[in-house]
C-alpha cells in the first residue's frame, strides 16, 4: 500500500513496482488502474464500477488516480 504520495517521481516508483510485481493499481476514488493488456480480464466486475484505465507510466498513474 502507498499512501500519502507527494511529488512527481514517487509515481513513477509505484509504477514500476506494478510493473515488477505486475500489480492492478485502485487509487481510493479513481479507476481501476492496469499496467499491461490483458490484466482487465482479472479485475472482479464489482471492481469496476469507478472505471478501468490501462497506465504506461508513472505520469499516465498520476493523472488517473488524481483526475488530472
Amino acid at each position: 500500500m502507498f499512501n500519502h504520495i507527494d511529488g512527481v517521481l514517487a509515481w513513477d516508483v509505484i509504477f514500476d513496482a506494478a510493473v515488477a510485481g505486475d500489480w492492478v493499481i485502485l487509487p481510493v476514488g479513481g479507476p481501476v488502474c492496469t499496467i499491461r493488456e490483458g490484466q482487465a480480464d482479472t479485475v472482479p466486475e464489482e471492481l469496476k464500477a469507478d472505471g478501468l484505465v490501462l497506465v504506461r507510466t508513472g505520469t499516465e498513474l498520476r493523472n488517473a488516480a488524481t483526475g488530472a
